[in-house]
C-alpha cells in the first residue's frame, strides 16, 4: 500500500487524538492514536476492515465522503467499492484454498466508522479512550464476516511493551524487544502445516470466546492498554509480533451470519496512564481487566462462572501415543467401574481430590470394532457401552463418588464418529465445509453436528439429561469446546451462522440442571481446561511448566491436565503446586498408563497415594478455601497471594515466603493446612508455604500506586 499523501486528526474530546490516513479521496485506515498523551498505536499497520462476500467480492477500496459530529464523538462516512476476488468462507485460515470467483461488476457499499468516547473504572482505577464500531450497508450483495486489522502499542512501538494473554497455545507473558516474536498460535506451529493430520483446522485465527484471551491487555512504562468488545460474538482472533519489528499485529474475524447490514459489536480501546512500573500492580491490573471482561460476557448469555476444583482424571484407553489413533483397549471392562469404586475412589479421598472425570466411555466403533484401532470419540451415540458395564456400572461408581463426598464429570464432544447411524438417519445436522462436504474435525474420525439445527440440538439435550438424570454425572468436560462446532460455518446453511451462541445456550442448559460446566479451551465461559505437556513428550495443543514457571498468576482460575508419572517424575513439584493452587489453577491429574488390564489399570491409578502427604494437605486446603477466593491480588515481591470475600469478609492468603501482613483492629486467623489458629492486633505473622484465612481488616500492601 502506498503512503498516505494527507494525514486528517480527528479529536474525541481532550483526550483521544486519531489519525486518518489518506490518499487523495482514498480512504486508507485509521493511523496513529494517542490516548491521554500517550501513543498507543502507530501508522504501520493502518486499521481498517477487510471483507470478502460469500459470492466473491472483495471491498478493499474505501472512499472518505465526510466526517460529522455524532452524539458522542465523530462518523467517518465512507463508500466501499467491491469488486471480483476470491470465494472461500476460511480464507484466513491456513488450510482453505481460496477459489477465483466468477463474478463479474462491482458492488457498491455504505461503511460508518463510528468513534465515541469510552471510559470504564475497573477496582478504583480508571481507563480512559474510545470506542469504534462498524456499520456496513451493502447492496446487492451479502457478508457474514468481516476481518478487522490493525496493530496496538503503548508508545507507538513493540519494544518495552509486554503483552499478557491467558490463552490455551501461547506463552503468558511476553516482553517485547525488536528482535522477538509472539503468537497466540505458537504451540501448535509443527501442526498447521499438516494437512492430514489437521483436516481443515486452523490455529491461525482461534475463538476469542473458546481457545485465545476475549480480550488485549498490553502494559509498559507508560500504562495499561485494555481492549475489548461491548459483547461477545462469535470472534476469532491473532495476536502476533514478528522478530525484526516493532509491530504488535491484532486481527479479529467476526463472524455474525448472512446480512446486507454487518454490524459487529464495537470495539473499546482504553488505557490507564501510570509513573511507575511494578509487576505486580500490572499483573493485578491484568487479572482486574480480566474478572472485568469476563463477568460483562457472563452476564449477557447467563452463563455462571465455576471455581476450578481439584481433579482426577481417567482415559481407559489411551496410551502415551494416542495422537496415532493406536490404543491399549482391555478384552473385558465389565468391571472396570467396580474396581474403580473399590480401589480408585478411597485413594481420591485420601489425597484430596474433589472430582473424577472419565472419557471414552461411549458406545463407538472403537467398543464395538477395537481390532480396526479407531480412536474412542468415534461414538455411535452417546450412550454408555456395556464393554464398561452400560449406565448400571457408571450409576453404581457415581454413588460410590457421592457417598465420599466426591463428584463426577463426563466427558462431551459436540459430534460423532463418521460411522454413527445418528448420521445415517439425519444427515441434515452435519456441518459442511466451504467445499460442501462434512467437516471431519482433527483426526478425520469425526463428523461435526450443526447445532444451529433444533434437531441436532434437542438431540444433544435429551442424551446428556438422561445421562444427569439416570447416572448421576454432576459435571461435563466439553472437549474441542473452541474449534469442534462453535468455530465452523456450515456452509450448507443458507444463513452462514456461527455456532458461539447455540453452544452456549447448550452450556446454560447444562449449568441450569446443576453441572459443573469445564471446557477445554480458554476464555469466559466455563472452567478453563488444557493439557500441561511434560517436557519430553508435548503433545498437541499442550506447552511445558516452563512457560508459567514463576508466571502462575497467568493460571488464574484454569485447571492443566498433567500426568501422574509426569509429577512423580519431577517436571513439577509440591512447591510448583502450592503457587498453583494460590491463583486457583489447581492440576487435573491424569492416569498413568499401566497396563492394558483393567486389574493393572486399577492398581495404577490407585497409585496416586504416591504422590505424598504434603500433596493431600495442600488439595484439602485449597478444598477449604477455593469458594471463598473471589478477588485476587498478588502481593509485593513474590509474597505470595491475596483473596477476598466481600460476602464473609474474610482474606485467604497464600504466603510463598515469611512474612508480617499489617491489619487494622485486631484479627484472627487460621491456617488450613497444619490447623493452627492465632489473633492479634495490628500484625499477622504467615510462614511460608502455608494457606490463611484472616478475620479482620488487611491493610493492602499491593495497592496500585501508579496513577499519575
Amino acid at each position: 500500500m502506498k503512503l498516505a499523501s494527507a494525514r486528517k486528526n480527528i479529536r474525541l474530546g481532550k483526550m483521544v487524538e486519531i489519525e486518518a490516513l489518506l490518499r487523495d479521496a482514498e480512504f486508507l485506515g485509521l493511523g496513529r492514536v494517542v490516548i491521554d498523551g500517550a501513543a498507543v498505536r502507530s501508522d504501520a499497520v493502518p486499521w481498517r476492515p477487510c471483507v470478502e462476500t460469500s459470492d466473491g467480492f472483495s471491498f478493499t477500496r474505501l472512499f472518505l465522503k465526510k466526517i460529522e459530529p455524532i452524539s458522542n464523538g465523530v462518523a467517518l462516512r465512507l463508500e466501499a467499492l467491491g469488486e471480483p476476488g476470491f470465494y472461500s468462507g476460511g480464507r484466513i485460515d491456513f488450510h482453505y484454498e481460496r477459489v477465483p470467483s466468477s463474478a463479474a461488476g462491482v458492488r457498491r457499499a455504505d461503511l460508518d466508522i463510528l468513534l465515541e468516547k469510552s471510559a470504564v473504572e475497573i477496582e478504583g482505577l480508571t481507563y480512559t479512550g474510545f470506542s469504534m464500531r462498524y456499520v456496513l450497508r451493502l447492496h446487492g450483495t451479502k457478508a457474514f464476516q468481516l476481518l478487522d486489522k490493525g496493530d496496538w502499542e503503548i508508545g507507538g512501538r513493540a519494544t518495552g511493551n509486554i503483552i499478557v494473554s491467558q490463552s490455551q497455545c501461547c506463552e503468558p507473558e511476553h516482553h517485547c524487544a525488536r528482535a522477538s516474536s509472539f503468537h497466540t498460535w505458537v504451540a501448535n506451529a509443527r501442526i498447521v502445516n499438516n494437512r492430514d493430520t489437521m483436516d481443515f483446522l486452523s490455529y491461525c485465527f482461534t475463538p476469542r470466546f473458546g481457545s485465545m484471551q476475549c480480550f488485549d491487555f498490553l502494559d509498559a512504562k507508560q500504562g495499561s492498554l485494555l481492549v475489548f468488545y461491548d459483547r461477545m460474538e462469535h470472534i476469532k482472533g491473532s495476536v502476533f509480533k514478528e522478530s525484526g519489528q516493532e509491530v504488535i499485529h491484532h486481527q479479529d474475524l467476526c463472524t455474525l451470519g448472512l446480512t446486507d447490514r454487518f454490524e459487529p459489536p464495537a470495539k473499546h480501546v482504553l488505557l490507564h496512564k501510570t509513573t511507575r512500573h511494578e509487576t505486580h500492580e500490572f499483573r493485578n491490573r491484568w487479572t482486574a481487566c480480566r474478572d472485568f471482561v469476563f463477568q460483562r460476557y457472563q452476564k449477557q448469555y447467563g452463563i455462571r462462572e465455576d471455581y476450578p476444583q481439584t481433579e482426577y482424571h481417567s482415559w481407559l484407553d489411551w496410551k502415551p501415543d494416542h495422537y496415532t489413533g493406536h490404543h491399549v483397549y482391555p478384552k473385558d471392562a465389565s468391571h472396570w467401574f467396580y474396581d474403580m469404586a473399590r480401589v480408585v475412589v478411597p485413594a481420591m479421598k485420601k489425597m484430596g481430590f474433589e472430582r473424577f472425570f472419565d472419557g471414552g466411555l461411549f458406545k463407538s466403533h472403537f467398543t464395538e470394532n477395537p481390532a480396526e484401532h479407531h480412536p474412542n470419540f468415534t461414538m455411535y451415540d452417546y450412550v454408555i457401552s456395556d464393554q464398561f458395564g452400560g449406565n448400571k456400572a457408571l450409576a453404581y461408581f457415581c454413588g460410590k463418588c457421592r457417598a465420599q463426598g466426591l463428584d463426577f464429570s463426563l466427558w462431551l464432544n459436540t459430534g460423532l464418529g463418521r460411522q454413527s447411524p445418528i448420521f445415517e438417519q439425519h444427515p441434515e445436522w452435519l456441518l459442511h465445509d466451504p467445499h460442501l462436504g462434512p467437516y471431519t474435525s482433527v483426526w478425520g474420525h469425526h463428523r461435526v453436528f450443526d447445532l444451529n439445527q433444533d434437531g441436532a440440538f434437542n438431540f444433544m439435550k435429551d442424551r446428556f439429561t438422561r445421562l444427569i438424570r439416570e447416572v448421576g454425572i454432576t459435571g461435563i468436560l466439553h472437549d474441542s469446546f473452541p474449534n469442534m462446532g462453535s468455530m465452523k460455518v456450515n456452509w450448507r446453511d443458507p444463513k452462514l451462522r456461527g455456532h458461539m451462541q447455540r453452544t452456549l445456550a447448550l452450556m446454560r442448559y447444562l449449568q441450569q440442571l446443576g453441572m459443573y460446566y469445564a471446557v477445554e479451551g480458554s476464555g469466559p465461559f466455563g472452567v478453563q481446561h488444557g493439557g500441561l505437556g511434560s517436557t519430553q513428550d508435548l503433545a498437541m495443543g499442550e506447552v511445558a511448566y516452563q512457560w508459567f514457571r514463576g508466571k502462575e498468576y497467568s493460571l488464574f482460575r484454569t485447571c492443566r491436565a498433567l500426568g501422574v508419572d509426569a509429577f512423580l517424575g519431577g517436571d513439577l513439584d509440591n512447591a510448583d503446586y502450592f503457587r498453583l493452587l494460590a491463583n486457583q489453577a489447581p492440576l487435573c491429574l491424569v492416569t498413568g498408563h499401566k497396563g492394558n488390564t483393567v486389574k493393572g489399570y486399577s492398581a495404577g491409578m490407585g497409585s496416586i497415594v504416591q504422590l505424598g502427604d504434603e500433596f493431600a494437605r495442600m488439595q484439602k486446603a485449597y478444598n477449604r478455601a477455593r469458594l471463598r477466593m473471589q478477588k485476587r491480588t498478588l502481593l509485593p515481591d513474590q509474597q505470595g497471594v491475596l483473596w477476598r470475600n466481600n460476602r464473609t469478609k474474610e482474606t485467604i492468603c497464600y504466603a510463598f515466603k515469611n512474612f508480617a501482613l499489617p491489619v487494622k483492629g485486631g484479627f484472627d486467623s487460621e491456617e488450613l493446612v497444619e490447623g493452627e489458629k492465632g489473633h492479634g492486633r495490628s500484625v499477622c505473622r504467615l510462614q511460608r508455604n502455608r494457606v490463611y484465612v484472616i478475620r479482620g481488616k488487611i491493610e493492602n500492601p499491593a495497592r496500585d500506586r501508579t496513577s499519575s
